[in-house]
């Protein structure tokens, strides 16, 4: 090889390096959407937050970013983040209940029900809300909205044992432990492997 192939080589490489590393905010976007579809949450946490380096004023970084986070179980980090997110976005749906959660984890539970509840406003359609509502109810105490959400998710779905198995816990919170046995032998039926939820239904079922 002479020195012009060389050089030329050399130049090609440089050029090929640069132009990898040159990438929008979009383009970190997306390609932390595959991570996240992936559930490699780690590299689209990178991702997200390149894109919100590259572009600050992104709502939709700031949101994916909340939202990677809250998979991470960095709870506090990512009400941070998504506080931010629906300040510049106050109809940022999925900002609203992701945000619920994350206060839910931290046991924040009046300012989660209101993150939660306009969730629900935004899109009462969005079952999402519904169920992030019904989950800062339970664990906030408001026993009978909780009882009501998770209610209106098995009338959508009877098939969804997350929503029996919460409308089972939210019957027991409020002594009404035959109705609670019901649900929580339906969640073990559609769920026939979780020992968590069998070990809830026996406890449960002494209680009768």
């Amino acid at each position: 090889m002479t020195a012009k192939q060389i050089l030329f080589v050399a130049l090609a490489s440089l050029c090929i390096s640069a132009c990898g590393n040159i990438r929008t905010a979009a383009d970190c976007l997306i390609s932390g959407n595959e991570y996240f579809a992936a559930k490699d949450y780690k590299h689209a946490e990178m991702d997200y937050r390149e894109a919100l380096k590259r572009e600050p004023e992104s709502s939709t970084a700031l949101n994916n970013l909340g939202v990677v986070l809250n998979e991470l179980g960095k709870y506090e980090e990512a009400a941070s983040i998504l506080k931010q997110a629906v300040e510049r976005d106050a109809k940022n749906q999925i900002a609203h209940y992701t945000l619920a959660r994350a206060l839910t984890e931290l046991k924040q539970y009046p300012e989660a029900i209101a993150q939660a509840t306009k969730a629900v406003e935004l899109g009462p359609e969005e079952l999402p809300a519904h169920r992030t509502l019904a989950q800062a109810c339970l664990a906030g105490g408001e026993t009978d909205r909780a009882i009501d959400e998770f209610r209106y998710l098995v009338k959508v779905d009877a098939d969804d044992d997350q929503a029996h198995k919460g409308l089972g816990q939210a019957l027991l919170q409020k002594g009404d432990t035959e109705a609670a046995l019901v649900e929580l032998k339906r969640a073990c039926e559609l769920k026939p492997d979780d020992k968590e939820l069998a070990k809830l239904y026996a406890e449960a079922s002494t209680k009768k």
